[in-house]
């Protein structure tokens, strides 16, 4: 599985990799921005959906 970066999603790569899944991040600066700028401009559908809601 390719991503464009994994600093956005703690953890989302350990179910596939547990099923021998081989994850490969690109770690694009450019989806890395875009993830940030996305949580940054709508915080509660990102906090309910993908990130850490405090859990």
């Amino acid at each position: 599985m390719v991503t464009g970066e994994a600093a956005a999603l703690h953890g989302g790569h350990d179910r596939p990799a547990g099923h021998g899944m081989e994850i490969v991040p690109l770690d694009h600066p450019g989806c890395a921005t875009m993830m940030r700028e996305s949580a940054a401009r709508r915080p509660q559908p990102w906090n309910e959906n993908v990130g850490d809601a405090g859990d």
